[in-house]
């Protein structure tokens, strides 16, 4: 009960102040809202960058060392072009010419130029994925290096040396036993940032979903919190004041015999 009286003697003004003061924290609590959206938004297009960037640098790896293949397949058909016009048998092609490698050095050369090139893209794609610990980074990088170093160099040694049949028989041995697992790798990786997407679109559906409810249960407040207000006002001023104007109304038109019953001691319980 004295809880309820000291509610109804509440001063006007303080009121007033308390209604001004929530709809200023309703307001702080909305823009809070917006800023954490944004913020968490910001960092999920920061990754989803990042990670767009990470593909990209590893897919142009990829291509340039595809890019080697082809240099090096094109200096495989110019040695033997150039020793077919010498008129070598097949039994001599095993053996290096000594006079064919002009033939396949503009391709080992480009061969050389796009192997540099992979190695550039790749090395941006280590920096990029710096303090990635999942093990498809490890694996990417294991195959790459083996593949490049132990599969793809001595490629041109055969070449500059004029042996396509060492050429073909370490290509289709080692070589390629280790370019498949360079593209088991690649492969890996690919479904790895696919499922990183799809937890990243789950993650923002609920954060979404988040902000909606938090934004949903603010309005339900804010229009409890009025209602109340409403009726708070009602009750303690306008209320009041019409009956003081009743009564006022009531004197001038000569009744002097009504009086006003004081239920508070607020402003309006004064006047």
């Amino acid at each position: 009960m004295s809880r309820f009286i000291s509610f109804k003697d509440l001063k006007v003004r303080t009121s007033l102040v308390l209604v001004l003061i929530f709809f200023v924290v309703m307001l702080l609590v909305g823009a809070a809202l917006g800023v954490f959206s944004l913020r968490a938004n910001s960092h999920t297009f920061q990754t989803v960058v990042q990670n767009q960037k990470i593909r990209a640098e590893l897919a142009q790896s990829i291509d340039h060392f595809k890019n080697v293949q082809v240099a090096l397949g094109l200096g495989v058909e110019a040695i033997l072009k150039h020793r077919a016009q010498k008129g070598l048998t097949e039994g001599d092609l095993s053996e290096p010419s000594g006079d064919s490698d002009h033939a396949a050095a503009q391709y080992v050369e480009k061969a050389k130029a796009e192997f540099a090139t992979s190695q550039k893209h790749y090395a941006e794609f280590r920096k990029l994925s710096e303090g990635q610990k999942d093990r498809v980074f490890n694996t990417v990088e294991n195959s790459y290096a083996s593949l490049m170093n132990g599969g793809v160099e001595p490629l041109f040694d055969y070449l500059i040396k004029d042996d396509v049949d060492g050429y073909n028989a370490f290509k289709d041995s080692t070589g390629e036993y280790l370019q498949g697992d360079l593209y088991d790798s690649v492969a890996e990786f690919n479904k790895f940032q696919q499922t990183q997407i799809k937890q990243i679109h789950e993650h923002e559906t609920q954060q979404y979903t988040l902000i909606v409810q938090l934004v949903i249960a603010g309005i339900v407040v804010a229009l409890i919190i009025s209602a109340l207000a409403y009726v708070f006002l009602g009750r303690v001023v306008l209320r009041p004041l019409r009956l003081a104007g009743e009564h006022f109304d009531r004197i001038a038109g000569g009744d002097l015999t009504q009086r006003v019953e004081v239920r508070s001691r607020n402003e309006i319980g004064v006047l």
